[in-house]
């Protein structure tokens, strides 16, 4: 259960299995848990209901989807494209992270992927917290600003296509 943990965590994050620290049985449990709370909790919450009958239209009116909803083709459509952009953004990050020097990209491999307390690092790296926590929020400059230019660029790029088509 532990190994698989760490797997299908190295896979959301996109890394290796070996990058990822082990948890505890009792944390993956808990994790679990509170998920299958959650998902409980919302379907009571959108379950709740008078018990008189409604047709679409009062439905509608009450601003209340009827219990066979389903996404219109626009959220589909929105949805695919915020998990596009998010893997860009992501893709970005770790091509911005490969770029760091070899410090800060161990700094920031250790802290965000291992969940190393700065503290930590700064004891196995030899150095103060303080100079850990500096070339931290460095790094995380850095791959902000690489995002934002990637972004702007993405927009400049779509605009121009969009221009274009108009054109013909």
């Amino acid at each position: 259960m532990v190994e698989r943990d760490r797997c299908l965590r190295a896979i959301r994050m996109g890394c290796s299995p070996r990058d990822i620290a082990l948890r505890t049985p009792q944390t993956i449990l808990q994790e679990l848990w509170n998920a299958e709370e959650r998902s409980a909790h919302s379907f009571h919450r959108s379950d709740r209901a008078s018990g008189a009958a409604y047709s679409y239209e009062e439905l509608a009116d009450i601003g209340q989807e009827p219990q066979g909803y389903s996404a219109s083709p626009e959220d589909i459509l929105f949805s695919a494209e915020e998990t596009r952009e998010e893997a860009n953004c992501l893709q970005t990050i770790f091509r911005e992270v490969e770029k760091l020097p070899a410090g800060q990209r161990n700094i920031v491999k250790g802290v965000f992927v291992k969940g190393t307390s700065q503290s930590d690092m700064a004891r196995e790296l030899g150095v103060s917290r303080a100079a850990v926590s500096k070339q931290l929020s460095t790094a995380v400059r850095k791959i902000r600003v690489a995002i934002r230019d990637e972004s702007k660029e993405t927009k400049n790029t779509t605009t121009s296509a969009v221009c274009e088509r108009k054109e013909h």
